[in-house]
């Protein structure tokens, strides 16, 4: 059973501040309010066995379809260490350890940014995809560092239609949300956050 170490300064200005996430009063309020937008693209593409590759706490499983087969997959360390969370599956996103073709959406949330071999990932998530299989991916660009030292890459546009087309996706739709105020916003208020507390969003 994994237990929930004490609670630091930092662990308990997040439990204070959560409450605040969908108001101006929170750091990221102008990131998070485009969250609604990013759920129903998820719920609106995710369909049959949906492997969520970096689950963290599976919180998306709950806008998924009751018809589809949600299955959680995490790196152990953050899973235990950060999330607190039991996945269903502890493996590396560079390594799968399910067949190929086995899955109808593979999910990357927010995780290519931390994959030291983000391409290996992506290559993977084509393999395990039936045909006609979708994986649904979301990266940040204009975004600060967190979850340091494992923060390693931004991609523009053109730089991950590139890398998906290389591993073998045949078509790729990327759409790009935000703006550049809310970029600003989330730079200035994480930036400090960074710098005055030792923490991040």
């Amino acid at each position: 059973m994994t237990t929930r170490p004490p609670s630091s300064p930092v662990a308990r200005l997040r439990r204070w501040i959560a409450p605040l996430r969908h108001t101006p009063l929170h750091p990221q309020w102008l990131v998070t309010r485009m969250q609604h937008r990013r759920t129903a693209w998820i719920a609106g593409h995710a369909r049959g066995v949906v492997v969520d590759v970096g689950c963290a706490d599976g919180a998306i499983k709950a806008v998924l379809s009751a018809a589809t087969d949600y299955i959680g997959l995490d790196y152990p360390a953050p899973a235990d260490r950060l999330y607190f969370t039991r996945p269903a599956i502890y493996a590396d996103a560079a390594s799968l350890p399910l067949q190929d073709a086995s899955c109808d959406t593979l999910m990357l949330l927010d995780v290519v940014e931390h994959l030291a071999a983000p391409e290996a990932a992506m290559a993977e998530a084509h393999r395990v995809l039936r045909t006609g299989g979708c994986a649904l991916i979301t990266i940040p660009f204009a975004y600060p560092l967190h979850d340091q030292p494992h923060d390693y890459q931004r991609y523009t546009h053109h730089g991950l239609s590139h890398r998906l087309h290389a591993v073998g996706f045949r078509e790729v739709r990327i759409e790009e949300v935000g703006d550049a105020i809310a970029a600003a916003a989330s730079n200035l208020a994480i930036r400090a956050d960074v710098r005055q507390m030792g923490t991040f969003g």
